[in-house]
């Protein structure tokens, strides 16, 4: 078989990973290579480390809380952004629902964040 065959590459950007994400640790799928895009990265992070039900809990424990998102976190001058970005990458990954990030660091492949340049339009890695 040809090497290139032998490779996983997944390009997420959607929530709906969130629920895929379980089933792909269940069937021991991992990536060689990972792209992540908005809740791609970020759901995508507890795939990668590994930690089967922890998206599921954070959407249930914390995706209706008011601390998480809403209006007043981007009307907030401090803020300006629609997700409590302390809350979100400070508190709960470190504090209220751990992210291991031992096992992530342990992953063999190769992960990438992508964005979108405000002023171009174009996705930068």
């Amino acid at each position: 078989m040809k090497e290139y065959l032998k490779k996983i590459s997944l390009v997420l950007a959607t929530c709906t990973f969130l629920f895929s994400c379980d089933k792909f640790l269940e069937e021991n799928i991992m990536p060689d290579y990972y792209i992540g895009v908005s809740a791609g990265m970020a759901y995508g992070l507890s795939y990668l480390s590994g930690q089967k039900g922890r998206n599921l809990e954070l959407m249930e424990k914390y995706m209706a809380d008011k601390r998480y998102m809403g209006m007043r976190h981007l009307l907030n001058r401090k803020e300006h952004a629609y997700y409590n970005t302390k809350f979100v990458f400070e508190e709960v990954p470190n504090e209220l629902l751990p992210l291991d990030y031992d096992a992530l660091a342990r992953f063999p492949g190769e992960i990438e964040a992508a964005v979108t340049n405000i002023h171009t339009g174009k996705a930068e890695y």
